[in-house]
């Protein structure tokens, strides 16, 4: 399966069609964020979405989209089977790998070998389903399409009672972590970290 990505050809200053593999790389935290966004528009939460400016260990200043004025980096996690099953998964990763062997950092937590930081305590995880999304079609068009809110500090807890440094989103997450179960979790929780 591949999918089209419009890339910039910096030699010759003009866009073209490249055929890539489907990766999560492909899908950007902009167009998750833009997915994210007309999503809580449709569910009537419009007056209830801003901004907040969010130091990014590693690129600074950058502003999250909120609600309830909370700050939520959104992202997608392609969903690997063909079919919507118990044995699916979606692999969610977080942070970078601690390839230096840094013991502590002041932006973050070590776990599994890997830097998970710490500048949101929130995350959209928007699960789609590899074989069939591309960039630029509609949601509608999807088997399926889920829009999961996930604390921080439950990734930190799924990190540390597993061996892999990524979290497998599997059904009974996508069930748990639905947005419509966790909205008001999302208002209420305090975000203190607990590691």
């Amino acid at each position: 399966m591949k999918i089209i990505n419009r890339k910039l050809n910096f030699a010759t200053g003009k866009f073209e069609d490249v055929e890539s593999e489907v990766k999560t790389k492909n899908f950007t935290k902009g167009e998750a964020t833009t997915f994210f966004r007309d999503f809580l528009s449709k569910k009537g939460l419009s007056q209830h979405i801003g901004t907040k400016l969010v130091t990014h260990p590693k690129y600074g200043q950058l502003q999250y989209i909120t609600l309830f004025g909370r700050a939520i980096e959104a992202k997608f996690t392609l969903w690997q089977s063909r079919k919507d099953s118990e044995h699916g998964k979606a692999v969610f990763w977080i942070g970078e790998r601690n390839t230096v062997g840094y013991e502590k950092i002041d932006h973050g937590v070590i776990i599994k070998g890997r830097m998970v930081p710490t500048h949101v305590f929130w995350y959209c995880l928007i699960v789609a389903p590899r074989h069939t999304f591309k960039v630029g079609t509609s949601i509608k068009e999807q088997e399926f399409m889920e829009f999961l809110l996930m604390p921080l500090d439950d990734i930190i807890v799924e990190l540390n009672a597993i061996n892999d440094p990524c979290v497998n989103i599997r059904k009974s997450h996508r069930e748990k972590y639905s947005f419509d179960n966790m909205l008001e979790t999302l208002k209420t929780k305090e975000e203190v970290l607990n590691v």
